[in-house]
């Protein structure tokens, strides 16, 4: 009698995963490094602002001269021009300053990816408000104190 050899039925193929998996972190390293380039980044732009507002304290309290007292200047043109170029460059570091503190809050915002997806949101939109508030204010000052005729 001959015997029937029954084959197996082939097996189906595997269901691919649902989602891929998730790729291998590129370990603690690269968090450490970036966390530390933020915060020198962080530390730059204080020292920006610290500038801005020491130049800002040294033209409102630089004295004005009088006849009485040996003045600082030849003249009294040259206090106002010296004046104006302190409040100038006070003016132009904090703007540097917020500039800075606006890129580093979009770095932190799209470069950290350890943190929540609500955190970063938080960060991208505090970079925002911070630009349309300052955008706003530098636009009225300008106006209403002209630094430079």
């Amino acid at each position: 009698m001959e015997e029937q050899v029954t084959e197996a039925p082939p097996k189906p193929p595997a269901a691919p995963p649902a989602r891929p998996p998730a790729p291998p972190s590129a370990g603690p390293g690269r968090d450490e490094a970036l966390t530390t380039r933020l915060v020198g980044r962080g530390g730059l732009v204080a020292a920006v602002v610290m500038i801005g507002v020491l130049l800002l304290a040294a033209a409102v309290l630089l004295r004005v001269p009088s006849f009485v007292e040996p003045a600082l200047f030849p003249s009294p043109g040259a206090h106002q021009d010296f004046v104006r170029i302190l409040i100038g460059a006070s003016a132009l570091l904090v703007d540097v300053a917020m500039f800075l503190l606006l890129i580093l809050a979009l770095l932190v915002g799209v470069l950290r990816t350890d943190l929540s997806d609500s955190t970063r949101k938080g960060f991208m939109a505090f970079a925002l408000i911070l630009f349309f508030f300052w955008f706003v204010t530098v636009l009225f000052q300008s106006r209403a104190i002209p630094f430079f005729p």
